[in-house]
């Protein structure tokens, strides 16, 4: 984690609960993209954190109409199926009925980050449920490209 932002807030930050978190996150706005960099493999209590993290972010930047998010992963994208209920739960929370959902979704996963290729699908299915378009890259010039060309087509 090393391009984080002035104003950024971490999932270790806003961990509870009676076991360590696995995994962490921290986020921070820039325009009508929220970035993110992102350190797994992930627990249940790493991701409610990241949940958290989520929630106080938007309560202290409101996302504008069109917004997406550009997480940049290290380590492991690698979920237990329990953890992958919970990540679709705390979206649940975020976008049924609070606020409006992404429009788009991108992970930035380079080469040597565990769990890519397995998770991809059962990650795009997740979105999917939520209407959030969803896509994995190597590198940031790729996904910088398809997230501006959504967000200004």
């Amino acid at each position: 984690m090393g391009k984080t932002q002035q104003g950024s807030l971490d999932s270790d930050d806003l961990a509870q609960g009676q076991f360590r978190p696995h995994g962490r996150s921290v986020v921070w706005p820039d325009d009508d993209i929220f970035r993110v960099e992102t350190v797994g493999p992930f627990n249940a209590e790493a991701v409610e954190a990241v949940g958290r993290t989520r929630e106080k972010i938007f309560e202290q930047h409101p996302p504008v109409q069109n917004y997406a998010f550009i997480n940049s992963w290290q380590g492991s994208v690698m979920m237990s199926d329990a953890v992958l209920e919970a990540y679709s739960e705390t979206l649940k929370a975020s976008y049924t009925h609070k606020y409006r959902r992404p429009s788009a979704m991108a992970w930035i996963v380079p080469p040597g980050v565990e769990g890519a290729r397995f998770m991809e699908p059962r990650l795009r299915a997740v979105f999917e449920d939520f209407g959030i378009p969803f896509r994995m890259f190597q590198d940031e010039a790729n996904a910088e490209s398809w997230v501006r060309g959504i967000l200004h087509p």
